[in-house]
Formats: structure tokens, C-alpha cells, sequence
């Protein structure tokens, strides 16, 4: 018995939300079909001009007492209702249909009437019910002992219970999970709308709430304006909140929501979210604003108040078509201070991104402009980021075979980079590329590429990077000290003077890379082997700091990685010089079930120098071994393995484990990532990094689900950073979430916190279920 045993303790505290509740729901259903008919009656139609069809076992007629009485099986239909009945009596003087025994009433839209005993005018506009039970289209139950309809408007049924949940299968003599009951409740199918008089919430058959009005929506409403669901929870540092919502159904393309969060341990918190869609796109906004403390103070801690500011954020995102080629659009973050995000929405990110583009699109061309703005996040970071504005680039594509047998491409691109401290730089590219892959008779697969790529910078304000001894990292000078990973000591080291100036550079590459991919079919997999080896030759280039690196500070060697022409994360810095790289692939899949693959590949640099500084791989002459294992043996397992292993010791530099295990019903998935040599971005000392997540779901019932997350940090500062709980219902007529979520770093002005949600959601009892956008305002901005 589904629901029936659910702990009464998330009912209390949660019912008194119903008050805030009106009218910002609806839903939509399915209009029955009208039986077919065989004989016409003439009526007294609802336009004077419209028959009334009737079909029965048997038909006796009265001309004396101006009677009509059909019996068995019988149907009336008219006007877009039907009525089915034991029996039917037609009054010629009255001009009343009485229906009586099992008797059925559709209605136009949608809904179906259940009764034993009902009166109708001739046109079955107007009517008296008897001990009625309705069914609504979204299959919601509307009952009460009598009931009046008028004017074919007005539907006014006595002692009415109206209720979405479906009765429990096991004990259906059960109250549903919940319901409300009035001493008189009217559906007014023009207003569509259902109001109640002396209105009682019933939960698990107890009695909740008590309002002497109430309305909803009936489910043909898609939205209307009122009330949302109410979200409580606490946080640590907030204290208790609730947070409130008013829908505004302004226009069919434009509607907006208003929330309010009163926080017991800050002010109240105001903000909102308006969308608005054009006939070529559409647009988002919403943001909040709250007058609070800058920073948290722990209670007890004798510490001084922090000075309370006005603080908020906002968000903007839209997106407009032009034309059937062209479409532009904006997406605008923005926060008044660095710890706002993190304290009331939960965000851990190290920034926040704008941006604003327009892009084309030709066939197999692309031409895009872009501008893209930064807000830095993290404290501790002194490096300003700059405005980059603009980042434009072009791509052309040509047709297969239309150039020396091959498929030949042009790139270009331009980007600016503006600061209010430091370095200002554009950079204007063009790489004009060819391809071509070539198939022997004996399977031998040949693809050769070509590109010459050519960068112009133009910069101001720039400090060159100091190079210390034999280390190749560009280090960041500090007062003029800076620390040496050679000796680990801070020595002191001239400040580099700023330089206003200019610099190219010009890098042809090609490439040829052969792969002989052998398959045998079994009886039921396939076996796949294919080695592979590649040659790339290109000049030498080695990076003396002589023009910026803005985009090429990580590098990542990894099995997607190793055969590309740079391995550089940007395009500031380039890899030159020859090298031969060489791998092997194996898989076997399954024709009904299973699969898995292994690779293993290595680069081995034919030059002494590296453009690679310490913990990429790719800093010695022969690269570290890249591997990775792929295995999903069956449907509910699936096992991942990645490492890079030290090619003279074979000691595992980086390596990630991923496991996921289950079905529906409960599954299991854990990532381990260890990394022995990280390089810090601002001294180079190299450190090792390992952590580990996991996470648990479980469909416990047919309504029942819970999930789980949980991340710790084995080196460096070995602890749990992060878990989070969800636990939730959802049926036909209701949602009920609780939300736990554990933060255990810390940030200035700011120390760990711990914070619970609760959500009860009343199906058609406001809410909220627009397609197009984000059930709150305040959640999307933790994503």
C-alpha cells in the first residue's frame, strides 16, 4: 500500500504552505469519444437549431402524459455531451431528461460525471446530480452528495472532496494521500476554475489546514498567476528559511516569477525571474538582492558583527535566430562580491563567465564573434583576468577529394585581451590545413595531414617571464623573489622591465599516420586489433617568454590527446620539432551483450628539446605510456581506467579508476584520481594530488528514490570535502524532496556549512512546471 505509511512528521511541519498556495497550475487531458448513435429525437437543442441523438434497447412513448422513456443500454448525446443510463425519461411538456441507474455524463472537455439519479434540461445544459462522483481530464476525482448545474457554467456540488491521488490498491475504503473538502465547491468551466467554501486539507485522512476560501485551477489550465509551492530548509550560517514564489502569467510569451526568502540569521532576500520568448528566440532574467553581512560570523565567537552591505547577483541568457545562417545572443553572470555565490546559492566554481556572441553557420563553414567577460571568485588569486574582446574566428571546409585526392580547411581567428592592470595583446592567426586518408587492398589505413599555421601578436604593458638556471617553467615574479623548484629556496631575481611590442610566428606540420586494424567475427563478438603508428615533423620552436601565453598555461597527455599535432591546451603555445608516436588498440564486443577495449600508446621525441615543462609527461624524450581500459562486460557494470605511466621507472604518474554497478533498483559509482606531479601555476613546485567521489542512487519503491554523493581529498590535506543526500516521493498527486547538502572547505569570511531543503509540491495546488525553464529562479545559479 503505496504511501500509506509515510512518516506524519514531513506533513506537520509542511502543511501550513498550503496557505501561501492559489492559482499557478494546471494540466491537460483527453476529451472521450462519443459513442456511435442510430435515431434522431427532435429536442430543444442548446441553439435552438441542434438534435439530440438517442440510442436504446427498448423505446416507449406516452402522447398522453407527453412521456419518452428509453430503457437499456440507452445514450443521449447532444451538443457535445452524452449521457449513458439504465434508463432515460424524456418530459415533452417539462422539457426534463431524468437519467437513473448507472449513469454516465460526458462532458465536452473532458471530464466524466458519475451518478445514480440525475435531472436535465432538454439541451443538458442546466442539471440536478445526485450523489456525484466526477472525474476531471487530468483524472482527478471530484465527489459530494448533490450537486446543480446552471447555465451550462456553474457546476455546484455539496459536501465536495476533490482529490488527484488514486486510492490505494490494497485498502481502497483508504483515504487518499491528500484531498480537500468544502462544505460547497463550484467548478466554473468558463473561469476554469474550482472554488471552495469552508475549505479542509486532509493528509493521510487527518485534517491539516483550514481556510474559509480556496480555488485552484482545473486541470484544462496550463498556467495562471498566484501563489507557488513553498521551498524551507536551513543552512548552518542562515539559519531557518523559507523562500516564497508568486507566478505572473503576463502574456502567452512572457511570464515571470517574484520570490521572497526570509532567513533567520539575515534579512530578507528578494529576487526574481522573468522569460520572455520572441517568434525567433527568447530571453532569461533573474538575479536577487539581499542587505547582509559581507562576511559570517560563527555565534559565540565574541567576534564583532561583520558590516552588512547590500549584496546579490545576477543572469541573463537569450538567444535570437537572425536568419536560417545567423544567430546571436548574450549570457551575463555577474556577483557584487566573492563569497555571495558561495554563501547563499552553494557555488564552488573559481569564477563566473559572460559572454556574448554571434555565430553563422554555411554548410560546412562557421563564423563566430565573440566577448567574453570574467569574475574571479577565488581570494586568494592576484592575477587580474582580462576582458577578452574580440574572439573571432572562421572556418572553411572543403568538399572531400577536392584537393590532391583530399579535403583541404582554413582557420583563422583573432583575439584581443584587455586588463586594468597588466597586459594588453591581439593575436591574429591563419592555419590553412589538408587531409587525406588512403585504404590498401590489404586493409592498410594511411591518413596524412598537413597545416601551416602563422600568429601575429601586437602587445602592451607586458612583463617578460624570468627563466632561473636550467628551469624551462616560466616562474611568476613576486617582489622580485621568486621560488626555485630546482633547489627549492626563494632566490631573489630581477623584475623583468614592461615591454610594449611585436612578434610572429610561422609553423608548418605534417603528419602521417598508419593503422592496420585487423577484426575477426566469432560466433558472437567481434575482435578488434589495430596498431597504429604516426610521424610528425615540423621546425623546432622554442618559447623564450618573447610574446604572451595567455591560453597555453595546462597541458594534457592523455589516449585522445596523443596523436594531435599540439597537445597544448591553446593555441599561444605550439609544439615543434619531430616525433614519432605509436600506440595499440584491442576490443571485443559482444553481438547481445559486453564489451571492452584497451589502449597503450607512447610519443618519442626524435630532438632533445621539449617545449613541455615538469608533471605534463612530455618533458623527456620519450613521453610517459598512456593507457586506458574500457570494460562493460554486462548491462549493470562498466569499469574505466586511465594512467600515465613514468617511461623510465614505470611508476604510475596520473591514473583515474571509475567503476558504476547496478540497475534501477540501486546502482554504485566511485572515482579515485591520484597525480604525483602537479606543477603549482605560480611557483612550479610539483606536489601530488589524490581524491576520490562517490555516488549511490536507488529507485527504493515505485515513488520512493534516494541518492547520494560524497567527495574526499587523500593528498594534499587529506579530508571530506563535500556529501550530499536527496531523498525523495513522487506520485500522481505529489512531490516530496528532502535535500541535505555538506560543505566542508572553507573560504575567507566563510567556514564549512551544512544545509537542508525541503519541498512538498501539491499536484495542480501551485505548481510550477514550464518546460523552457528552471523550476527557481535562485537554483540555476548553482550550476
Amino acid at each position: 500500500m503505496r504511501f500509506c505509511r509515510v512518516a506524519i512528521i514531513i506533513l506537520a511541519s509542511l502543511a501550513l504552505q498550503v496557505a501561501a498556495i492559489a492559482h499557478a497550475a494546471g494540466g491537460s487531458g483527453q476529451l472521450t469519444e462519443n459513442k456511435p448513435v442510430t435515431e434522431k429525437k427532435p429536442g430543444q437543442p442548446r441553439g435552438s437549431n441542434e438534435p439530440a441523438l438517442l440510442t436504446a434497447d427498448e423505446m416507449t412513448s406516452d402522447e398522453t402524459l407527453g412521456l419518452v422513456i428509453a430503457r437499456g443500454h440507452v445514450e443521449l448525446a447532444q451538443g457535445g455531451r452524452t449521457v449513458q443510463a439504465d434508463l432515460i425519461s424524456y418530459n415533452q411538456k417539462s422539457k426534463v431528461v431524468i437519467a437513473s441507474g448507472k449513469v454516465k455524463v460526458f462532458e465536452p472537455t473532458g471530464e466524466v460525471i458519475f451518478t445514480d439519479y440525475a435531472e436535465l434540461t432538454d439541451d443538458m445544459r442546466d442539471a440536478f446530480i445526485n450523489n456525484i462522483r466526477m472525474i476531471l481530464s487530468d483524472n482527478a476525482r471530484l465527489a459530494g452528495t448533490e450537486a446543480e448545474r446552471t447555465g451550462g457554467r456553474y457546476l455546484r456540488v455539496n459536501h465536495a472532496t476533490y482529490s488527484p491521488c488514486y486510492l490505494c490498491t490494497d485498502h481502497p475504503d483508504k483515504a487518499p494521500v491528500w484531498q480537500m473538502r468544502g462544505s460547497k465547491a463550484v467548478h466554473d468551466n468558463e473561469d476554469k476554475e474550482v472554488r471552495y467554501t469552508d475549505a479542509v486539507m486532509d493528509i493521510l485522512g487527518t485534517p491539516m489546514f483550514y481556510t474559509p476560501y480556496f480555488s485552484h485551477p482545473d486541470p484544462t489550465v496550463k498556467r495562471r498567476s498566484g501563489f507557488l509551492t513553498p521551498l524551507a530548509g536551513n543552512s548552518s550560517d542562515l539559519g531557518f528559511f523559507v523562500r516564497d514564489s508568486y507566478y505572473f502569467d503576463i502574456e502567452p510569451e512572457t511570464d515571470a516569477t517574484l520570490e521572497t526568502t526570509i532567513f533567520s540569521g539575515q534579512g530578507p532576500m528578494l529576487g526574481g525571474e522573468l522569460r520572455h520568448r520572441f517568434d525567433n528566440g527568447d530571453v532569461k532574467m533573474s538575479g536577487s538582492i539581499i542587505h547582509a553581512d559581507k562576511t559570517f560570523v560563527a555565534s559565540g565567537s565574541g567576534a564583532p558583527a561583520p558590516k552588512k552591505i547590500w549584496r546579490g547577483y545576477f543572469h541573463e541568457a537569450s538567444l535570437s535566430e537572425i536568419n536560417d545562417s545567423w544567430r546571436w545572443g548574450t549570457n551575463i553572470d555577474h556577483a557584487s562580491d566573492q563569497n555571495v555565490m558561495r554563501q547563499f546559492y552553494s557555488y564552488r566554481g573559481n569564477m563566473l563567465t559572460s559572454r556574448g556572441f554571434a555565430e553563422g553557420f554555411f554548410g560546412r563553414d562557421y563564423a563566430g564573434v565573440n566577448a567574453y567577460r570574467f569574475q574571479e571568485l577565488r581570494a586568494n588569486n592576484t592575477q587580474v583576468a582580462p576582458v577578452v574582446a574580440p574572439l573571432a574566428q572562421y572556418s572553411m571546409m572543403g568538399e572531400p577529394d577536392s584537393l590532391l585526392g583530399g579535403r583541404w580547411t582554413m582557420n583563422s581567428g583573432l583575439v584581443g585581451l584587455t586588463r586594468s592592470t597588466g597586459a594588453d595583446s591581439t593575436r591574429v592567426s591563419l592555419e590553412p590545413g589538408w587531409s587525406r586518408e588512403l585504404v590498401s587492398d590489404a586493409g592498410l589505413v594511411t591518413t596524412l595531414k598537413a597545416r601551416a599555421r602563422t600568429d601575429v601578436w601586437n602587445y602592451r604593458d607586458y612583463r617578460e617571464p624570468v627563466y632561473y638556471g636550467n628551469n624551462r617553467v616560466a616562474l611568476d615574479v613576486r617582489g622580485g623573489r621568486m621560488f626555485d623548484p630546482l633547489t627549492n629556496k626563494v632566490v631573489k631575481v630581477p623584475t623583468p622591465p614592461l615591454q610594449n611590442g611585436a612578434a610572429y610566428r610561422v609553423l608548418p606540420q605534417g603528419q602521417a599516420k598508419i593503422a592496420y586494424p585487423l577484426v575477426r567475427n566469432g560466433d558472437s563478438s567481434q575482435l578488434l586489433f589495430e596498431p597504429m603508428v604516426a610521424l610528425t615533423a615540423a621546425p623546432t620552436i622554442k618559447y623564450k617568454g618573447d610574446y604572451p601565453n595567455e591560453d597555453s598555461q595546462d597541458v594534457e597527455l592523455d589516449d585522445t590527446s596523443l596523436f594531435q599535432f599540439n597537445r597544448f591546451v591553446g593555441q599561444d603555445r605550439q609544439e615543434g620539432g619531430q616525433r614519432a608516436t605509436y600506440g595499440v588498440k584491442a576490443g571485443v564486443v559482444g553481438f547481445n551483450e559486453g564489451s571492452g577495449s584497451i589502449f597503450l600508446g607512447q610519443d618519442y621525441r626524435l630532438g632533445n628539446y621539449s617545449p613541455y615543462g615538469a608533471g605534463t609527461g612530455l618533458s623527456k624524450q620519450r613521453s610517459d605510456y598512456v593507457g586506458r581500459v574500457d570494460a562493460a562486460p554486462f548491462s549493470w557494470l562498466y569499469l574505466n581506467y586511465r594512467a600515465n605511466a613514468n617511461s623510465d621507472t614505470m611508476n604510475l604518474r596520473r591514473q583515474t579508476v571509475g567503476a558504476s554497478v547496478g540497475v534501477p533498483k540501486v546502482s554504485v559509482s566511485a572515482v579515485y584520481h591520484s597525480d604525483d606531479e602537479v606543477a603549482d601555476p605560480i611557483t612550479a613546485q610539483v606536489h601530488k594530488e589524490q581524491y576520490a567521489t562517490f555516488g549511490t542512487s536507488s529507485q527504493l519503491t515505485r515513488y520512493w528514490s534516494a541518492t547520494a554523493a560524497h567527495s574526499i581529498a587523500i593528498t594534499p590535506d587529506a579530508g571530506p570535502r563535500a556529501t550530499g543526500l536527496a531523498l525523495s516521493y513522487a506520485d500522481e498527486c505529489l512531490i516530496f524532496q528532502a535535500m541535505t547538502s555538506l560543505d566542508y572547505t572553507s573560504a575567507p569570511g566563510l567556514g564549512p556549512s551544512e544545509t537542508v531543503y525541503f519541498r512538498l509540491v501539491f499536484k495542480g495546488l501551485g505548481e510550477f512546471v514550464s518546460p523552457s525553464i528552471s523550476s527557481s529562479s535562485f537554483t540555476a545559479a548553482a550550476h
